[in-house]
């Protein structure tokens, strides 16, 4: 019988990460953090455009939210993409559910127009007016998400 044989290879990265660089690799994550946050008036204007489209598209008559659907879809997850980028995390779970809603469609051929049209207005509630508490978004957007499972839409 053969004798067996471990082989581990040599971790390079291991002397990069651990050793005298290792500061540089936290200097660089700062740096990129300070970056995203003097971006964060700009993240925050884009998130803004984008959300003003999917209300414009997702207040439409049902035939046409199902004709812009796509639109929609695209727009929500560049949303969902950068909201946070801008503190903005309710938003962009709010817009992630909105496309979760239209790739049901997609995937599974489920389609609810009156659940989409919640999330769209749960949407709007979250962007405009005065800013919800912590606790009230997570329960807005704990409601979408039980809704969503029942209707059988995955996240």
């Amino acid at each position: 019988m053969a004798r067996v044989r471990y082989i581990t290879p040599e971790n390079r990265l291991a002397r990069t990460l651990g050793g005298e660089g290792a500061r540089f690799v936290e200097d660089m994550v700062q740096d990129a953090k300070g970056r995203v946050a003097a971006l964060a008036p700009e993240i925050a204007s884009f998130v803004a455009a984008e959300v003003r489209l999917i209300l414009e598209l997702g207040m439409q008559s049902e035939e046409l939210v199902f004709a812009d659907c796509r639109e929609i879809a695209d727009a929500a997850l560049r949303v969902a993409e950068v909201a946070g980028a801008a503190d903005r995390h309710a938003i962009g779970d709010a817009a992630r559910g909105i496309r979760a809603m239209i790739e049901g469609l997609f995937r599974g051929g489920i389609w609810h127009s009156d659940a989409l049209k919640l999330h769209v207005d749960a949407l709007s509630l979250l962007s405009n007016g005065p800013r919800q508490s912590d606790e009230e978004e997570a329960r807005i957007l704990e409601r979408l998400k039980r809704m969503r499972a029942r209707i059988g839409v995955q996240d």
